[in-house]
């Protein structure tokens, strides 16, 4: 191949990715160790996109993916230039090629001024980010100086560490990722020196440990999970944990002996009734006790959240807000569950929107009934990253916001401007 081809897509993750293009179907590497290389896939499960990450992928490019599938968040949170909407001839494997992850283009066999701009490009991007860098040990404030937490979302311990030099004010730890990564349940020791050096490394920044939401496309053989017509409206979250004891338990038991080195707290997925969080409470409970019988040290009375994600969470929320500490919005979930969208299908993208009047309501809602009952409330979900909504969350009376790592000081950049 010698002329430059471009192909037209969809964004996932902005930034710029100069590399080697290769083809799932293909073996790979096929370029030099320190060479970046960019997947063309149909599609990838979250877990496959962890196993690529550490075969020295470096960018994706899908044929078969959405904006906000789980896959394409986990890239996203990556800091890995990604886009979709793509199919690459197998051809092109072991070409150069260029991701344009701000206007949504691939180049492939790009001539030498193309190469030379885009070279260019990373280094206007370094300039911006330094820029940036003086905002790190500032705190989080609007104009009017209102303070805003902003926590980055954490999949892995090395995320962690992305998080705290962009100066995070909390982290959110996805703990489904421990699962996903291993080839059988995590014991409890394992998990606890994940949560261990979390707290010691957070110090009294409070670092949220949710629960594994595991089920519909996130999830390993291990689990052994029984097939489901509707994956998304299965068991999963809450509803997996509530059903296999041992494993709730045992990660219970993982995260209340880890609240002794650090600020932690817990948060539960897929919450959709007060019976629920009861049916929690008691297994924390008997966690404790077991822990109190082998003299093990915990916090007690650890500050207990929920994830609002559901169309049935967001209006009994008044009700949920009597039983917990925290509101955590999930608006990637809440958005299909409300519109009937499936985040998974791009073929529903322009069903499924964020920023519809349903789900906006829902949200102002929320954050008024959560402000009422004295008790904090995040967005956690790709609109706490939305720079055009931003404002309108912030004047509802949003007090938290999680993002990617990388996000953290775009976003607090943003909300310096905002006027309420």
């Amino acid at each position: 191949m010698s002329d430059t081809v471009i192909f037209k897509g969809a964004v996932i993750s902005g930034g710029i990715a100069i590399g080697t293009l290769v083809i799932k179907e293909h073996q790979y590497p096929i370029a030099p160790a320190d060479t970046p290389l960019l997947l063309a896939a149909d599609e990838l499960s979250p877990a496959e996109v962890l196993a690529c990450l550490k075969s020295g992928i470096t960018s994706f490019i899908f044929h078969r993916c959405s904006e906000t599938a789980h896959a394409a968040i986990l890239a996203r949170g990556m800091e890995t230039p990604s886009l979709y909407g793509i199919r690459v001839p197998r051809e092109y494997h072991g070409s150069p090629a260029i991701i344009d992850g701000d206007s949504g283009t691939l180049i492939v066999e790009p001539d030498a001024v193309t190469l030379a701009f885009y070279h260019t490009r990373l280094q206007d991007r370094a300039r911006e980010e330094e820029e940036l860098r003086a905002l790190v040990n500032t705190p989080t404030l609007t104009k009017n100086g209102k303070q805003i937490t902003l926590a980055a979302n954490v999949n892995k311990l090395s995320d962690l560490t992305k998080a705290i030099e962009n100066g995070a004010e909390g982290i959110f730890f996805k703990t489904e990722f421990l699962f996903l990564e291993a080839k059988d349940y995590p014991t409890e020791d394992e998990q606890f020196e994940v949560y261990r050096a979390i707290a010691s490394r957070m110090g009294k920044r409070r670092a949220v440990i949710r629960t594994a939401d595991i089920g519909a496309d996130k999830t390993a053989d291990y689990f052994a999970l029984d097939s489901e017509e509707n994956p998304a409206l299965g068991i999963r979250g809450i509803r997996l944990s509530l059903r296999r004891p041992e494993l709730f338990l045992t990660q219970l038991r993982a995260i209340l002996r880890a609240s002794a080195y650090g600020n932690l707290a817990i948060m539960l997925p897929m919450i959709t009734s007060p019976e629920e969080i009861t049916a929690a409470r008691a297994m924390i409970r008997r966690a404790e006790e077991e822990l109190t019988l082998r003299g093990e040290p915990y916090r007690e009375s650890i500050p207990l959240g929920i994830m609002i994600e559901t169309p049935v969470s967001a209006i009994l929320c008044d009700e949920l807000a009597r039983s917990v500490d925290f509101f955590s919005i999930g608006t990637n979930d809440l958005t299909q569950y409300v519109l009937a969208a499936d985040r998974q299908a791009p073929a529903l993208s322009e069903l499924y929107d964020p920023r519809h009047r349903a789900v906006k309501a829902l949200l102002r809602y929320v954050i008024e009934r959560a402000n009422a009952n004295g008790i904090e409330v995040g967005i956690s979900g790709e609109l706490a990253q939305d720079t055009e909504i931003l404002p309108e969350l912030v004047r509802c009376g949003i007090s938290l916001l999680a993002v990617p790592p990388t996000k953290l000081l775009p976003i607090k950049k943003t909300i310096g401007d905002i006027s309420e």
